[in-house]
């Protein structure tokens, strides 16, 4: 214990040299009372800023003692009717301190942090139904952290397994699935858009709508993951997904929109099912529309200048056709 003790002190003070070497008033970088009490020695599970880090698993964990605070909180929070602002904004940290191993508490937090906009001193909990779903939701994640730990590839994005691309339009959306790192046979998905959807787009026919262009984007996005969801296991697998509208792309990537409730509710939904197959986040890249030729197609059945409403009645066995034809 001496020797590796020295050999920790040795290794430290070679990048943070003591006061002796540096002749600063502060004090020693290295605290002899921590490496007393066990601090220093080599192990493969460690508690770092509040964090259970396991490297034999390669997973970290929030303590026991942490997921049991945090629960009993939203437990009593979500049954009032209001809290005062500073106790709800103590929760929030809590919660966005949660985010580092649950990747999908980022798509909750959008409603938590919308509730405290403005500079009243109590915050809603029962009439506001987004935040008392997103509470609910995150006491559901928190009980599921206690009791299984967030891999490291939860966590980051590398190359990926899956590649796909999505579009959206008044009429539907569709997209496409290939092979990344993975093997996947080409997969070709349109969806039509039910009339309640079409009839509250946005337009210039329609300007008092309340569906706008951007929230179908990000509708087909979601869809386009559950897809890929019932075609492969995507446990600790990293997937990407290109998509020409910048504010999906956008919304994606962070789980969460400030703009638009749908879109909001939808990331929600995203971040859920990301979390449920305990896979890598969801990466969305940008792309040309000119260059999303074959999602645009899947999502309008056939080419932009032929889109009319009744295409999406082409039997499937025509429209695989047509897009084998297209995109030999």
């Amino acid at each position: 214990l001496a020797h590796l003790s020295r050999a920790i002190l040795h290794g430290i003070h070679s990048v943070f040299p003591p006061p002796a070497v540096t002749g600063h008033d502060g004090g020693d970088p290295v605290s002899l009372k921590k490496l007393n009490q066990g601090d220093g020695l080599w192990a493969t599970k460690k508690e770092i800023l509040g964090w259970v880090f396991d490297g034999a698993r390669r997973c970290i964990e929030l303590p026991a003692e942490k997921i049991a605070t945090i629960s009993s909180e939203i437990h009593a929070v979500t049954r009032k009717d209001s809290i005062p602002r500073k106790r709800f904004e103590k929760l929030r940290g809590r919660l966005r301190h949660a985010c580092i191993g649950i990747p999908a508490g980022k798509g909750l937090l959008g409603h938590i942090d919308a509730a405290l906009q403005g500079s009243q001193r109590s915050i809603r909990i029962k009439r506001n139904a987004h935040v008392r779903d997103a509470l609910t939701d995150f006491g559901s994640l928190i009980k599921i952290l206690g009791t299984r730990p967030t891999h490291c590839r939860e966590l980051i994005a590398e190359s990926p397994g899956y590649i796909g691309y999505c579009d959206a339009s008044k009429l539907g959306a569709g997209g496409v699935w290939l092979s990344g790192r993975l093997r996947l046979p080409p997969v070709v998905w349109r969806l039509e858009w039910p009339d309640d959807i079409r009839k509250n787009v946005v337009s210039f026919d329609n300007p008092t709508g309340t569906i706008t262009n951007s929230d179908l984007e990000m509708a087909g996005m979601l869809i386009h993951y559950l897809v890929l969801e019932h075609l492969v296991s995507l446990k600790h697998v990293h997937v990407a997904a290109w998509c020409d509208n910048t504010p999906t792309v956008s919304w994606t990537n962070k789980l969460s929109s400030s703009r638009s409730l749908i879109a909001g509710r939808l990331t929600r939904a995203l971040a859920l099912r990301i979390h449920e197959n305990e896979a890598s986040p969801l990466v969305s890249v940008s792309i040309a529309g000119i260059d999303n030729r074959m999602a645009d197609m899947a999502s309008r059945t056939f080419g932009r200048n032929s889109a009319k409403a009744h295409t999406f009645h082409v039997s499937d066995a025509a429209f695989l056709q047509a897009f084998a034809t297209a995109f030999p």
